[in-house]
């Protein structure tokens, strides 16, 4: 996964009558965070053999959950984070300043992919099944990056609090600029582990319709479709 680093100029500068001593204390940083979904990338030009093999080592698709010998279809995605972080500064009459967290804002854009495998193009019934499986797949992927924005909100907020409102520094004006770049790094990489929970949360949630009861009800959907399968699919 990137992460896009955007960091804001030096901003609302105050110039002081007299020298800081101490930085003073200012509001608490604020969160945001904007979630985006892009269309469904669909594929239907692969094999069912082709399929399991080229998608087995993706952690993002659902043959982590789907333990069927043959997968008629798969679906995945990319979900990428873009993150900025604002910072103030409060400047004496002798150049020294203060830098505090303004702004954190978090960009989360979720981009799915579904593969159907050829070999079942010519059953309507079986097609249907699978489509409206992987469409499920897509919803629940949705459903759980949404209920988790909040998560990933309280604890980056949680984070950045836990940094203190007194600011950092007084720094020298020339030196600045270099420990605004270290605190940015030391966020970023508190940032991560956020990042990987919410895929956790997807995979975890993936596997509610990825069920031997529920593969048997959808397979229950198509009985005359049922011995062309078997016969299809069957081992050699």
């Amino acid at each position: 996964m990137l992460w896009g680093l955007d960091i804001a100029a030096l901003a609302g500068a105050l110039m002081l009558n007299v020298a800081i001593g101490a930085c003073p204390v200012e509001n608490a940083p604020k969160v945001d965070v904007h979630f985006a979904t892009e269309p469904v990338y669909y594929s239907e030009d692969h094999t069912a053999a082709t399929l399991r093999k080229s998608m087995s080592k993706d952690k993002e698709s659902t043959l982590a959950t789907d333990r069927r010998t043959v997968v008629f279809g798969v679906t995945t995605s990319v979900t990428d984070s873009n993150f900025r972080v604002s910072f103030k500064t409060i400047t004496d009459s002798s150049g020294n300043q203060c830098l505090y967290v303004d702004k954190a804002v978090f960009w989360i854009t979720y981009r799915p992919a579904v593969f159907i495998s050829q070999d079942i193009l010519d059953m309507p019934c079986s097609l249907k099944v699978t489509r409206d499986h992987e469409a499920e797949h897509v919803k629940i992927d949705m459903a759980a990056i949404q209920e988790y924005l909040p998560r990933i909100q309280m604890d980056m907020m949680l984070y950045l609090r836990s940094l203190g409102y007194q600011g950092f520094g007084p720094y020298k004006q020339s030196e600045a600029a270099q420990h605004q770049r270290r605190l940015m790094k030391e966020i970023v990489e508190a940032s991560m582990p956020m990042a990987e929970r919410l895929r956790e949360a997807r995979r975890l949630r993936q596997g509610e319709i990825d069920t031997p009861e529920n593969y048997k009800r959808e397979a229950e959907k198509c009985p005359d479709e049922r011995p062309a399968l078997q016969q299809r699919f069957a081992p050699r």
